[in-house]
């Protein structure tokens, strides 16, 4: 099964083409890329700390000497003008900047799995809602059809009366059963209405701007599709596949890397700075006849007597990390929770679904035998309203449970890791 755009394998236009809208349009995706384009920039700066820093500097001093009361002593102002270049460059040492930069990377790849993660989660979730509207709409469907048995059904018992072959209590029956059927229609419409809104949202839509269906035409919407065959067994390379799982690894890889910048401060640290510029009187000077100046000034920094302090930082980086492990094993056993309830969920839906196959058969039946024996005066007509009510209940509960398969399809293909093409596999 291919799992990169498992919703091809549907071959529905309709579910394929609001899933390509979500993914340009979703905010919750350009949110997610936002953060790797930030964590990318962060990873670049952090990789700047292994190069030596260059500053131009330029300034400018003036004065004059006085004395009380107000008496000029040197015979004229005195300005100078300096211009030079600063640089300075810690030497890494004891691999604290690069320990910093394997941070800095890592949480700019686990930024990266996140925004996958994001994608997945949202190309799931149009499905969900697509399949949900649909199956509300089958819903509808099968109510609509049954309120117009219904109706045919009280027109013949209002014949039957007037006839003087029935009573009124099987007139007030069947109304009142054709008035509880009415009543479900608003839940229904309600539930559909909030489907299409999610899916509008999801897309990058007002609500309101997306319609699946309607009440008023019952064979407008689209039904949902056959499922595809799920695959036999757990592939090998699922969890790989997971960017959730992925992006705890790299959490993980960054929050070990911490270690190793806190125990930095354990060590001395070189750093050489030096300076080069002329100075003069004006800005004629800095290019004839200025005098040049430089200096190279290498220093050393130690933090001996915060050791306490320094060691307290190590401990807490390495807490950090154990919690990081342990939220990496917990994606992973909720990944493989998620992948057996999916299995599970697709294997009963799929046994209801032909229980119910059966069921309704026989109640389309059961219920034309009744129809015509109580038409034909050999029935009641308490039979014709509860065989009619087990087709309808048996028929709603048919399509509930391919709504039900559908769903549980999709959260396999989003267990799996459905929805985005991973990284090749390092050799």
């Amino acid at each position: 099964m291919a799992l990169a755009k498992w919703w091809d394998l549907f071959h529905d236009p309709a579910l394929s083409g609001r899933i390509d809208k979500a993914m340009a349009n979703a905010p919750d995706l350009r949110q997610a890329v936002a953060r790797v384009n930030e964590s990318r920039a962060l990873a670049q700066a952090a990789g700047a700390t292994l190069w030596p820093s260059l500053d131009a500097r330029t300034s400018y001093s003036f004065s004059e000497s006085y004395s009380y009361p107000h008496t000029k002593l040197s015979p004229s102002p005195k300005g100078t003008l300096r211009a030079g270049l600063d640089a300075s460059w810690e030497l890494d040492i004891w691999g604290v900047n690069r320990r910093g930069i394997e941070a800095a990377t890592a949480d700019a790849v686990s930024a990266e799995f996140q925004a996958q993660a994001v994608r997945l989660s949202l190309v799931a979730e149009v499905a969900r809602q697509e399949f949900l509207a649909r199956g509300l709409a089958a819903r509808m469907r099968v109510l609509k059809q049954n309120i117009e048995n219904q109706n045919e059904t009280l027109e013949m018992a209002v014949q039957r009366r007037k006839s003087g072959f029935s009573n009124e209590a099987a007139v007030a029956q069947a109304r009142a059963q054709l008035a509880g059927l009415q009543a479900r229609v608003p839940p229904l419409r309600e539930a559909l209405a909030a489907a299409e809104n999610r899916l509008a949202v999801l897309m990058g839509e007002s609500p309101g701007a997306v319609r699946v269906a309607k009440w008023e035409a019952r064979h407008d919407a689209p039904a949902i599709p056959a499922m595809p065959s799920p695959p036999s067994a757990i592939p090998s390379e699922a969890l790989r596949r997971r960017p959730d799982v992925a992006s705890a690894a790299q959490a993980l890889h960054a929050a070990t890397a911490r270690i190793g910048v806190a125990e930095g401060d354990l060590y001395p640290r070189l750093t050489l700075s030096g300076l080069v510029g002329v100075t003069g009187t004006g800005v004629d000077d800095l290019f004839h006849g200025g005098t040049p100046y430089y200096s190279i000034a290498p220093s050393v920094q130690w933090r001996v007597f915060d050791r306490r302090q320094i060691k307290a930082r190590v401990a807490a980086a390495g807490a950090r990390a154990e919690r990081a492990l342990a939220e990496h094993d917990k994606a992973v056993l909720a990944a493989l929770e998620e992948v057996e309830n999916a299995f599970v969920s697709m294997e009963t839906a799929g046994a209801r679904i032909d229980a119910l196959e059966k069921a309704v058969l026989a109640a389309e039946y059961s219920t034309a035998i009744s129809t015509r024996q109580y038409g034909e005066g050999l029935g009641n007509f308490v039979s014709v309203l509860l065989e009619q009510q087990r087709l309808f209940e048996s028929r709603e509960q048919l399509e509930e449970a391919k709504l039900r398969q559908g769903l549980a399809f999709v959260s396999l293909c989003k267990a799996l890791g459905g929805g985005w093409e991973p990284p090749p596999k390092q050799p």
